[in-house]
């Protein structure tokens, strides 16, 4: 029979009832039974039931500023700075008032058709494919980690393709040396960055970011162990810019460069102090790569030569070295990149000069 405190009594209709509390809950739960000895048994099955997860509701935006606080402390100042403005920018304005709950693969694939077509803020067209497919590498992370906390997301993964290698533009051997002839007739700070990318491979930050420090003089070595961009402020109070100047890329863009003799006599000859920057001879002066592109572009339409992006010499550069027969895992070393299979899809096919040395190599059948 019922002890007192037992909460469990016998109903109208015959049947016996016993009321309880579950764990981590406010309101009254009941179990039933034809007897007492059952629903007392059925009693304690449910006080010993574990609580289910409660499932946790949140607006895509909530979880897309959340994963950005979550992630702040794990990457670089310049691929938090990325991520933040294409959260701002672009996935919030689209997803910001969606349940996670709600969100699927339907309107996944809307966001990035939208973002290819009409994606630019100038609303002059669609984004590149590059900054569509970082926009779902973003997303994608976005949704794991609404998942790994409890969120309820339904079964809505996206699917990150990576965009096409566009054509990589090179110099040609007539611009190539009406290049170099235009820089060593106009030898000075600046223009000696072009001829050190040109003939290292260094990206143009790295080069902005470059002391006199960085050169060793009796090695014969150039130490790239900085990088130099402006990035946005995540500081909502400062300006909406800032310039940083960090450890470069990745792991391997840490990187010892031997230089080439024609090209150490000219660095020696122009030498600066130590703490100075190589393109402006002045300690507390930098070039940033904004300023230094415009200045590159002015100095190529004096040598009367075509617009071309300063990354082109760093492609010239890879390209020349492949066809002079460089030894592939040492180029890959100059360069930084992460494997030498990376250089050898990159670049082994990209010369047109290279494959007609090849096909001249042919002996006549006759």
């Amino acid at each position: 029979m019922p002890k007192h405190g037992e909460n469990i009594h016998k109903r109208k209709d015959g049947r016996w009832e016993a009321r309880y509390i579950p764990k981590g809950k406010t309101a009254y739960r009941s179990v039933y039974g034809r007897s007492y000895y059952e629903v007392k048994e059925k009693l304690r099955a449910a006080l010993m039931e574990a609580p289910k997860p409660t499932t946790r509701k949140k607006l895509f935006s909530d979880i897309s500023l959340e994963w950005l606080r979550h992630i702040q402390i794990e990457v670089k100042q310049p691929t938090y700075a990325n991520y933040l403005f294409q959260v701002e920018r672009h996935i919030i304005p689209y997803f910001g008032s969606i349940s996670m709950k709600k969100l699927d693969a339907s309107m996944l694939e809307g966001f990035i058709q939208e973002k290819a077509l009409h994606g630019r803020l100038d609303k002059k067209g669609g984004l590149s494919a590059k900054t569509v497919h970082d926009l779902s590498v973003i997303l994608s992370q976005i949704i794991r980690y609404a998942r790994d906390k409890g969120y309820t997301v339904l079964a809505c993964d996206i699917v990150t393709k990576e965009p096409k290698t566009r054509k990589l533009d090179i110099l040609t051997s007539d611009e190539y040396q009406q290049l170099v002839q235009g820089i060593m007739l106009r030898l000075n700070p600046e223009t000696l960055g072009f001829l050190i990318a040109l003939y290292t491979g260094v990206r143009i930050g790295e080069i902005c970011a470059l002391k006199w420090q960085d050169i060793d003089f009796t090695d014969k070595v150039i130490h790239i162990t900085k990088t130099l961009q402006r990035i946005k402020n995540t500081d909502k109070a400062g300006p909406k810019t800032k310039i940083v100047i960090g450890e470069p890329k990745s792991a391997r863009s840490f990187r010892v460069i031997p230089i080439p003799p024609f090209l150490i006599e000219i660095l020696t000859q122009m030498r600066g102090t130590n703490k100075a920057y190589i393109l402006t001879g002045q300690p507390l002066k930098y070039l940033e790569p904004r300023t230094y592109q415009a200045k590159f572009k002015r100095y190529l339409k004096e040598f009367g030569l075509r617009e071309i992006k300063f990354h082109a010499l760093r492609h010239t550069f890879a390209t020349r070295a492949i066809a002079q027969g460089f030894e592939l895992k040492s180029l890959s070393e100059i360069l930084g990149h992460a494997s030498s299979s990376f250089t050898l899809e990159k670049y082994v096919h990209s010369s047109i000069e290279l494959k007609k040395s090849c096909m001249d190599k042919l002996v006549s059948p006759v």
